[in-house]
This record gives C-alpha cells, structure tokens and sequence, in this order.
C-alpha cells in the first residue's frame, strides 16, 4: 500500500489560473448574469493570474479503501439487524449496507487534509479556496484546489513621490452650487395637482421598476426608484412610460436592454418591463433674492451671505488640504507601484459599480476597478508601515457624525449596525488617516519650486 502522508512533488501541477478558469463566484452580476471572463474583456494583467493558482492532487482508489475501513467499526456499531445484538452486525453486511457513505466521508476527510497539507502554511492567502474532486471507481480521486494569495506591495518611500499642490480659493459657480443646495432644503414639496406625471423638472417621482430575465423569461427583483422625471435615466425609455401615468398606476411594457451594458448577457436584447407610480411630488423652489437670505434668519442681503458661504467654503478647503494631497500621492503611488491584484478583488469591485448603477463600458470599469483595488492595498501597507489605526474614539465619532446627518440618536444607529459595518467604518477612518498622513508628509511642486 502507498502512504500518501507527504504528497510528492510530481504529483502536483500548480500554474497561474486564467481568467475563463476563475471561480463561478468571481463573474456573477448583478442581474443574475454572468460576466464573460476572458483577457479580451477585461485585459487581464500578467502579474494579476501570477496570484492565481491551480493545484491538482492524486488520491489512489487504495488510499480512500484504507480510509473506508478506518472508518468502517464506526458504522458497524449503530446497526441494528433482527437476529444480531448491535454493533455484532457481519462486517460485510455493514460495508455494503454504507458503502456510499462510508465513501463520501473518507473523500471529504482526505480532500481536508491535502488542502490543510497544501494550504496550511501560507500566510498571504487572499480568498477561501475553491476545492473540488472527481472520483473514478478503480483510478482513485482527483483533488482541484483554486486559491488566490495576496500581492507583495513594494513602494518607495513617501518623498519620493511630488505631486500638484492643492488651492482654496473658492470659485463663484461652488458658491451657486450651495445656494442651490439651501433652496432644496427650505423649499416647499407638495402632492402633484391629480397625481398625473409630466416632464417637469421639479417634479419628483417614486416607482417601482421589475425587468423580466430575458434567459429565464421569469420577473427579476423589483427595485423602488425615486428621480426627477427630467433627470431621469432613459434605460429601456422609462422616462417616455412614466409621462402621463397616475400615482397607483401600473403599466407593462417591452423595451431593449441598452448596449452600453457590454460586460453583460443581456445586453442589447428586448424583454418585458413594468413600472408602477407609487407617488409624484412637486418642489417649489424660493427665488435667489435679498428675501431669501434673510428667510435664513442671519443675513439682510443676498450678496452678504454669499460672502459668508465663500468663508465657510475656504475654510472647509483648508481643512481637507492634507486629505486631498494624500489622495494625489495615492494616486501617483498607484500608478509607479507595479504588483498584481487578486481576480476576485477586481471582479468584486466592478460589481459594485453595477450595482450602484455607473454606466461604465467593460474596459472603464476594469480599469477602475484595478485602479481602486490597487490603492487599497497600498492604504494597507502605509497603515502597517506607520502603524496607523482607527481609535476606539474615532469610530464613535464617526458613527457619532453620521447619527447628525440622519437626525437619529448615534446609540439607536450603532445598535442598528452590523459586525461587517462596524468593520467598513474602521477601515473608512484608517482610510482617512493614511491620507492624511500621506498629505502631511507630500512633496508639492510648489514647495520644489520656492
């Protein structure tokens, strides 16, 4: 009998995975596609499959016998047979009796243990790994691992990377965007006059919106959107369908999934869509004016409270000075540091994109993506170099910050938090320091020039 304690080097073919040969959970869409994964699509970098790895192992059929039979006095105890006490039962009564379970165990014992064998040690593992098996009666098993490892994150030091300075000086049309800002939040909103939709832009609509699967043929998800009608997306002629409706009216329609979806199945093919009116307001908006400004309480001219928004804008910008010259010398590191980035990383973060709905064409959004992934871990390694970290404080300020927005009580929103979020606010904040660490320490080329 062979013992199979140590897997011999011949017998394991280990090689960077393509893209096509990634994981079914590395492609999936939101709209329960698949996202054809070839190096065509997504122009796979080299370094990004050398993280990639594939490794197959051989079980002989004599080992997972051996196994059965360890296995085997464990069965033969529990049956019970009219004729015999238990655990007397014959042995090759049992063996049969369990034979399919007596084999489907021992395969998942050793699948375990080679992959604990293979895996073990590694240290820079990026994903659980996908392992598989395929059995023959007689030739033995064969055991697939897939697994990604985590890159190598090599950078030179910080001041060594000189970006553009960053100004404060606030411009007119930034002093209009939040005038308009203040307009929408003291302006009046009321019921659409008989709740019939018309292309207004001050009209905002609530709807439910339901595609039908063109693969399936069965109804996807139902989504509840909320958009001015003017603004809103014109993704299968929504806009045209929502025009003349009623609140509470539903109507069914057939449209053409957009081109523009290139990383999807669907893309470009006709399928069924429904929509349903679930309110219509319409905002009345308060004239820019001396009138306005003193609604506010603070001000008697329009002119003196643009002269103090561009105050509070300025400061503001001085404030985030640090963070936005951090977020350039990120994105200079991106751009020298060459290493790779796992598949499933870019694959996720594309996802995101869909999902937040960027109409992105395939090779934009992997390029984002690889770009964003990249910067990640970079973050990473300047938060472990520098030994920067979210304080205990600083994640119940945030949660804090972000209870003032919502106008709720932070203890009733971090209650409502889960375990994942808690983890993204901590990241977000180790984020935040890193860039300012980064901004702090940058080389500006100002300051090269004086």
């Amino acid at each position: 009998m062979t013992d199979e304690k140590n897997i011999k080097e011949e017998e394991i073919q280990q090689e960077p995975v393509s893209a096509e040969a990634g994981g079914e959970d590395l492609h999936k869409t939101p709209l329960e596609g698949e996202t054809p994964a070839s190096e065509e699509d997504f122009q796979v970098n080299e370094k990004d499959k050398e993280l990639t790895k594939k490794v197959e192992v051989k079980v002989e059929d004599e080992k997972i016998l051996q196994e059965m039979e360890k296995k085997l006095q464990k069965y033969a105890g529990r049956v019970k047979l009219k004729g015999f006490r238990q655990g007397k039962v014959p042995m090759d009564y049992v063996r049969k009796l369990f034979h399919q379970d007596l084999l489907e165990e021992s395969m998942e014992e050793l699948v375990n243990e080679k992959t604990k064998e293979l895996l073990g040690d590694v240290k820079n593992l990026a994903t659980y790994p996908n392992v598989s098996k395929e059995y023959k009666e007689g030739e033995g098993m064969t055991i697939k691992i897939e697994y990604e490892l985590l890159p190598e994150v090599v950078m030179d030091g910080i001041e060594t990377y000189e970006v553009e300075g960053v100004s404060a000086e606030v411009k007119e049309e930034e002093i209009l965007h939040e005038l308009e800002h203040l307009r929408y939040e003291v302006a009046e909103v009321a019921p659409v006059e008989n709740g019939v939709v018309v292309d207004n832009e001050e009209l905002t609509v609530d709807f439910e919106f339901q595609i039908v699967n063109p693969q399936t043929g069965k109804w996807m998800k139902k989504e509840v959107l909320s958009d001015r009608v003017i603004k809103q997306q014109t993704f299968m002629n929504v806009k045209e369908q929502l025009l003349g409706m009623k609140v509470g009216e539903e109507k069914v329609f057939r449209g053409r999934i957009p081109e523009s979806i290139e990383s999807h199945s669907f893309s470009g093919k006709e399928t069924d869509a429904r929509v349903k009116i679930l309110a219509a307001r319409k905002t009345t908006l308060p004239e820019l004016n001396d009138e306005f400004a003193k609604s506010l309480g603070e001000y008697t001219t329009l002119e003196e409270l643009k002269g103090k928004m561009q105050e509070t804008l300025k400061a503001r910008k001085e404030a985030e000075k640090p963070y936005e010259l951090g977020e350039r010398v990120l994105d200079v590191m991106e751009e020298r540091c060459d290493f790779g980035v796992p598949l499933s990383f870019l694959f996720q973060e594309m996802n995101q994109y869909y999902r937040r709905g960027l109409q992105l064409s395939t090779a934009d959004s992997w390029k984002l993506a690889r770009k964003n992934v990249k910067k990640m871990f970079l973050v990473e390694k300047i938060a472990e170099r520098e030994k920067i970290h979210a304080q205990e404080a600083e994640i119940e300020d945030y949660i804090a910050q972000e209870a003032h927005r919502y106008n709720v009580p932070a203890e009733m929103l971090k209650s409502y938090l889960k375990e994942e979020q808690i983890n993204s606010i901590e990241h977000s904040v180790a984020r935040r320091k890193v860039l300012k660490f980064l901004g702090e320490s940058a080389k500006t080329k100002e300051t090269s020039q004086g």
